[in-house]
């Protein structure tokens, strides 16, 4: 039975079947796992998937190597490193740990599982995750220098592939771009309610194989799949003679993966390995029913944790929820307080800027509450307009640092795109309008000031990532096509009024991280905010025992970006960090509500002048 499963030439020219069993423990025994495995083999499984944080290497092992039958060499056992092993002196130590589970001399695939890294407590199972104030703080180590790790347990021969799990196609695109050896796999959540269409193919182009995990969905865990229980599904089954879990593994084999199922229930492993080849129309049909039921099991790889997070394109961690901190009418001690109110609730993203005059209260509370460098929040920072010559570009980037008390930044950006003339240094040079209103812009190309913070870290390294604010598309599209250094996060204005939908899409597609400002609409600034008054809105967030403004931000990220509402009240300090996943039909009617009354708040136009009108706002408006 062996010989019908279809196999997957990897890049190494290695043999991958198509169909293997899923090894996550869930709620079963070693024993269970053991037996399920030993059928699976008798079935004619020749593929088990496992990993360190699964805790089921010493079944997996014990059964391959036990087996009566089935030869060693016969089976590809593949494996995964976890999160807080990604310090490079860890991941030997990793496989190691790995390979004593198994009682195995060699794994055939060895995995980086995710591509965030957790802090190391340790390889005991209970110290692989451990949370700290309802979050698993990530820290900064950059998956490439974990794959170059990988890369080196090739020459011991202990490992036979390496290769990826839940990494995106900008992940892969940069890995691709500075590896040695390319993965040669990436495991990754695929089903017909997340076909992952632009990923796969990509993948295959590059001569990725893909493994698709949870391709049934996981029902027995998350619930019924209604692609699965779908008549149309139950139709096209029967016409192949198949069960629909059998007709839904063989659609991803046929859209040219391989799946990794998971069961322990005798009568599902037989089946699941059955293989038939569909015709393209069923295929797409499968996929067509699956479109009507979005659905993502696992967490994003760009938005994971308990508080989401995403990972940059440069493989730099990033919360998902920050607190923003412009001033407005706040005093410097109400920002300071306000900062460390958030730490203390749990927010590791603190959203500052050189204009805001927030730095210095900014700086002070993080400093304090962190007990090292390592342990501290991301905090974000911008070049404000009257700085974007490249002369003043480092200039204003030591006035920063000065100003947080910091010798390094975790990010920094552009704070608009144009370009004002340069006065000094002090607040009160930064913005001058002239006798008309106005601030006129000067000749000074964004390109050539990006240029400028490029070298700010290929040189000076103080700080590891760039990137800009309230750029358009066309800017993007100009700014991506003259950089060395891709930017890494474009914080423009978006919430359920404005949308800004293209935008966010476009840099979605492009591996450019969205963070949102203003996403309440900023009622204490702008006044009340229509979508947050709405009855359905209320009627929606009481669905998830959220208020409005958790709803909303809520929505934000559950649209794939990270929000920095702005706040110095404590308990809406508190209560902004609560966020919950929306289904897709209540991400839709916040939206639709918001398109009730579109509205944009930060108006270059009006609060800088004509000269600024980026936007094309009217000029009588």
């Amino acid at each position: 039975m062996a010989s019908e499963v279809p196999i997957i030439k990897l890049n190494n020219s290695l043999d991958f079947p198509a169909i293997g069993l899923g090894t996550w423990k869930g709620n079963s025994s070693d024993e269970e796992l053991a037996k399920s495995v030993t059928l699976a083999l008798d079935a004619g499984y020749r593929h088990i998937d496992t990993a360190y944080v699964y805790r089921t290497e010493v079944a997996v092992g014990k059964a391959v190597r036990e087996h009566p039958t089935v030869k060693r060499e016969d089976v590809t056992v593949v494996t995964k490193l976890w999160q807080s092993h990604h310090a490079p002196e860890h991941v030997p130590q990793a496989l190691e740990h790995s390979l004593k589970n198994l009682g195995l001399d060699y794994v055939d695939g060895f995995l980086i599982h995710w591509p965030q890294a957790w802090k190391f407590r340790g390889f005991e199972f209970d110290q692989l995750t451990v949370h700290e104030d309802d979050d698993v703080p990530c820290i900064d180590i950059d998956y490439l220098d974990t794959w170059r790790a990988m890369e080196k347990l090739l020459e011991g021969g202990r490992v036979k592939t390496i290769g990826v799990s839940n990494f995106t196609i900008p992940m892969l695109e940069r890995l691709l771009e500075n590896c040695t050896i390319p993965p040669a796999i990436n495991e990754i959540e695929v089903h017909p309610s997340l076909p992952n269409t632009e990923l796969v193919e990509f993948c295959q182009k590059k001569g990725i194989a893909v493994c698709a995990y949870c391709p049934l969905a996981n029902p027995d865990v998350y619930g019924k799949m209604s692609v699965l229980d779908d008549p149309r599904t139950a139709e096209i089954a029967k016409k192949y003679d198949l069960t629909p879990g059998q007709l839904l593994l063989n659609w991803g084999v046929a859209r040219g993966y391989a799946v990794i199922p998971k069961s322990v229930t005798p009568s599902r492993i037989v089946q699941n390995i059955k293989t038939v080849k569909l015709e393209k129309e069923d295929v797409d049909k499968i996929t067509a029913i699956g479109a009507e039921n979005p659905r993502r099991v696992c967490p994003s790889p760009d938005l994971k944790g308990t508080s989401d997070r995403a990972v940059l394109n440069n493989g730099q961690s990033f919360p998902a929820i920050g607190l923003g901190t412009w001033k407005g009418n706040s005093s410097e001690e109400e920002v300071a307080k306000a900062v460390t109110e958030a730490l203390n609730a749990g927010y590791r993203h603190i959203d500052t800027a050189y204009v805001y005059e927030t730095e210095v209260a900014v700086g002070k509370a993080v400093r304090k509450h962190a007990s090292s460098a390592q342990d501290r929040a991301i905090v974000v920072s911008k070049l404000t307009q009257s700085h974007h010559h490249p002369d003043h570009v480092p200039l204003a980037f030591e006035h920063t640092l000065r100003n947080l008390g910091f010798d390094h930044l975790n990010i920094f950006l552009m704070h608009w795109p144009f370009a004002w003339q340069f006065r000094g240094f002090a607040f009160d040079q930064l913005v001058v309008h002239n006798e008309d209103g106005d601030i006129p812009w000067v000749d000074v190309d964004f390109v050539d000031t990006w240029r400028a913070m490029e070298e700010l870290v290929k040189k000076d390294g103080r700080v590891k990532t760039i990137g800009v604010s309230n750029f358009t598309i066309p800017m993007l599209e100009r700014l991506l096509a003259n950089c060395s250094i891709p930017p890494a996060i474009n914080e423009i204005e978006v919430h359920p009024s404005h949308p800004n939908i293209e935008l966010v899409e476009y840099c979605q597609k492009k591996g450019i991280v969205v963070v949102a400002y203003c996403p309440l609409g900023n009622p204490a600034v702008y006044g009340k905010f229509s979508v947050l008054e709405d009855p359905r809105t209320a009627a929606i967030a009481e669905k998830y025992s959220l208020t409005p403004a958790q709803l909303i931000l809520s929505w934000g990220v559950s649209r794939g970006y990270a929000v920095i509402p702005k706040s110095v009240t404590p308990s809406r300090i508190q209560e902004n960090i609560k966020t919950a996943t929306l289904t897709k039909e209540d991400i839709d009617a916040i939206t639709a509500i918001g398109a009730e009354n579109p509205r944009r708040l930060c108006s270059p136009l009006k609060k800088f002048g004509p000269s600024n009108n980026i936007f094309d706002e009217p000029l009588d408006g």
